[in-house]
């Protein structure tokens, strides 16, 4: 004896419906937000950090050390006296309240640590002729 297509499948119309309504729900919660993947998304607080940075250029122009980190990252900054191409610096940085680095602003550089120096290069590749 053959069952009926309602007896094999118990679902009803409105089960069917529920399901699909919170998958969909699901579906649209974990969609990413417009704006949030950003560089630069607004955080509740300033963070500090260390860097390590080589100086690439020296614009003497505008008295403007232009800086490299192991990431290929560029910055600037303004003190270049003291400073050569090539020479290695320590920094401390401010995230300037938000999540990406590009924004971030130096707050002191230091020029000492020659072994940590000799490590970046070694292990980047970098030197200060390029």
């Amino acid at each position: 004896m053959k069952k009926a297509a309602s007896q094999i499948i118990p679902f009803s119309i409105a089960m069917v419906s529920a399901i699909a309504i919170a998958m969909v729900g699901i579906m649209i919660a974990t969609l990413p937000v417009p704006g949030k993947a950003a560089e630069n998304v607004e955080t509740d607080k300033h963070e500090l950090y260390s860097a390590l940075f080589m100086v690439k250029s020296i614009d003497e122009d505008n008295a403007v050390l232009n800086l490299i980190n192991c990431n290929g990252n560029e910055f600037k900054y303004d003190k270049t006296e003291g400073w050569n191409v090539g020479d290695y610096m320590t920094a401390i940085m401010d995230n300037n309240g938000t999540e990406g680095i590009f924004d971030d602003i130096i707050i002191s550089v230091n020029k000492e640590y020659p072994y940590l120096f000799r490590l970046y290069e070694i292990r980047y590749g970098i030197n200060g002729d390029q």
